[in-house]
């Protein structure tokens, strides 16, 4: 049975309560915690440039356009044009830090609005010294972002968000597991505001950071549960842990199928259980490491699995397996 260190329910066994703590938001009772590592990028790379200069075999110039996939959306839509492309350059530039500081400063201004002016901790993680990187076996732990580019004002950013909202920074964990950490122990007296889908695997008040203009919600501890149980079946692209996604040998869990799948169970007992069934199934097995060289039982790959998507503030807090 697979065991989680931080149950929803004092009793694994129990219903989980679908209904919010309190009808009605308590501005003046609650913190803002802020998961800053998304405004990094999204301030960063919305103030760099890369436009295409399309010329025929001639050398002639064709045109530019604001991104690429306007000139591409342009080609499709005009296929001689297309024919005539010989060649596409890139033009590189990028504004001033000033408007990075700008949407920084509109981006709090924002969560101030909606949190009532609730204080506000900001966090951003120091990426150097995760664990996760080195107890993910399966697959290296967001090996899929080996090659992606940092925005050219990364450190700025970091250093701006330090210097003037006094963000802290996480050593040694990823910002939403210090948020979580904060907010499992402050149910009702917390806002969340990330863009983060794993953050929504922890129950309580929080807000898209990407969706600002939909407001706050509520996380139950029904949902909240059901969202870390279907992050284990289908896995996370994004941060490259496996699950049970498919691949082109052999169809696997996505969002439509993992949602279905674990929408009809109401405890978590039966959640881990199903879960556990279909790890079994599909890798009766085991599986073999990364290295070429250790293998996994299915067992062992569903604890690391959910050890890598599970926030906690601590390391050996941990989800173990009891048969």
């Amino acid at each position: 049975m697979l065991i989680n260190p931080l149950p929803y329910m004092a009793d694994i066994q129990e219903p989980l309560t679908d209904t919010p703590v309190k009808d009605k938001l308590p501005f003046k009772e609650c913190r803002s915690l802020v998961d800053a590592d998304m405004f990094v990028y999204a301030a960063g790379f919305s103030v760099e440039h890369r436009e295409p200069l399309a010329y025929d075999k001639d050398g002639k110039f064709l045109g530019q356009w604001s991104k690429k996939s306007k000139f591409n959306e342009y080609c499709k839509k005009h296929p001689e044009f297309a024919a005539k492309v010989a060649d596409v350059d890139i033009h590189f530039w990028i504004e001033e830090f000033d408007k990075c500081r700008l949407i920084l400063q509109n981006k709090k201004k924002q969560i101030t609005a909606i949190s009532r002016h609730s204080p506000q901790k900001w966090f951003l993680t120091k990426g150097a010294t995760l664990w996760r990187n080195d107890d993910a076996t399966i697959q290296k732990y967001k090996g899929c972002r080996d090659n992606m580019e940092k925005p050219v004002y990364y450190d700025d950013i970091r250093d701006f968000m330090v210097d003037k909202f006094h963000a802290h920074v996480c050593e040694g964990l990823e910002a939403d597991d210090s948020i979580a950490a904060t907010a499992r122990n402050e149910i009702g007296r917390v806002i969340v505001f990330s863009g983060d889908k794993d953050l929504r695997t922890v129950a309580g008040y929080q807000c898209n950071t990407g969706k600002l203009k939909e407001g706050i919600f509520y996380v139950t501890p029904l949902q909240a549960c059901r969202n870390l149980y279907i992050q284990m079946l289908m896995g996370d692209r994004i941060d490259h842990i496996k699950g049970l996604s498919g691949d082109k040998q052999c169809r696997g869990y996505g969002i439509k199928t993992a949602t279905k799948a674990i929408e009809q169970f109401i405890t978590e007992y039966d959640m881990a259980k199903f879960v556990a069934s279909e790890y079994q199934k599909k890798y009766p097995d085991g599986v073999m490491a990364e290295d070429g060289i250790t293998h996994l039982t299915w067992q062992e790959m569903l604890v690391e699995t959910a050890n890598l998507l599970f926030l906690r503030r601590y390391h050996h807090t941990q989800f173990t397996w009891e048969d």
